[in-house]
């Protein structure tokens, strides 16, 4: 399957850049792991203002070949808070 015959098929409901809570609905796993994979850059975000959008064809293509790509230029990201407020992690 390609990815634009995919991209057509696959999360209808959701918009082209969904949060990291949406993401986690896509993949089936919880935001703390969403974020683990952004930040081992296995699966691509940008940060927007206090806020990571993650482009739903990075989504599919994780889905697909278990990594994203990450554009040339794009610096890595330090930090992604997956907005736990019990402190069992370091965000």
């Amino acid at each position: 399957m390609k990815f634009n015959n995919a991209y057509s098929q696959m999360f209808p409901g959701y918009p082209d850049a969904v949060s990291l809570q949406q993401a986690a609905e896509m993949l089936g796993l919880n935001r703390h792991t969403v974020g683990e994979l952004i930040r081992s850059r296995r699966l691509f975000a940008l940060k927007i203002g206090r806020t990571y959008r993650i482009p739903k064809l990075s989504v599919i293509e994780f889905l697909l070949t278990g990594q994203s790509a990450f554009p040339a230029g794009n610096p890595p990201l330090d930090v992604v808070c997956c907005g736990c407020s019990n402190g069992q992690h370091a965000c």
